[in-house]
């Protein structure tokens, strides 16, 4: 299996370089960077996206909520997770808001940065193994209305009724736990799914909370 590639992004010499031993102690490949131009240089040079950004939340010149924007602007799929010692509520929602995966605060474990770091290269594998499975939903409707001799998105008469759900735009493969809205994947936690499932299950009903 390749490495997992991860870019550490911190203007403190010392600690950019402990990290980024302590990274590669648990077996990933790291970069590192002393700014934020540094950072997207190496990042639109990569011939290997990265997986995962480190970021320092103060960095001279780009801050780490600039460098978070290029970094998604030029690898919308890499995880990103600022660190910083000024941290405040309004700060945690920005970058929130703006992608990052997590946002801790120093001093910060070393425990924790790894324990993050993992999570967030899990989420990662996930959401690209749900792409692959949207992708064959995709194809399989595809290949539904093809063989219905139907023109646009198969009705809820051309599928499997048991398998998938569709009003209007909106298509369920109970299966897969898949949604789509007008053949794009919509990302749905599992309490969500359930929820859009009774309610599409319920068309022009009235569903108590207990429902």
């Amino acid at each position: 299996m390749a490495q997992n590639r991860i870019l550490v992004v911190d203007d403190e010499p010392a600690e950019r370089i402990t990290l980024a031993e302590l990274l590669r102690l648990e077996g990933y490949y790291v970069d590192l960077a002393a700014s934020g131009e540094d950072a997207l240089a190496l990042v639109q040079a990569a011939e290997t996206p990265f997986d995962l950004a480190v970021l320092d939340l103060k960095l001279p010149g780009m801050d780490g909520l600039q460098v978070l924007e290029g970094l998604h602007a030029h690898s919308p799929d890499i995880v990103a997770i600022l660190i910083t010692g000024y941290g405040t509520l309004e700060t945690a929602i920005q970058a929130m808001r703006k992608g990052a995966y997590d946002y801790l605060l120093k001093p910060c474990p070393v425990e924790d940065i790894l324990a993050a770091v993992k999570r967030g290269l899990n989420e990662l594998v996930k959401e690209r193994h749900r792409r692959v499975l949207v992708e064959r939903l995709q194809e399989t409707v595809e290949e539904l209305v093809a063989s219905s001799g139907e023109a646009g998105v198969a009705t809820t008469g051309g599928l499997d009724e048991e398998r998938f759900l569709q009003v209007d735009e909106v298509l369920m493969d109970r299966a897969k736990h898949l949604v789509t809205f007008r053949e794009q994947p919509v990302n749905l936690t599992p309490t969500e799914f359930r929820l859009l499932e009774c309610l599409m299950a319920r068309v022009d009903e009235v569903c108590t909370p207990q429902e």
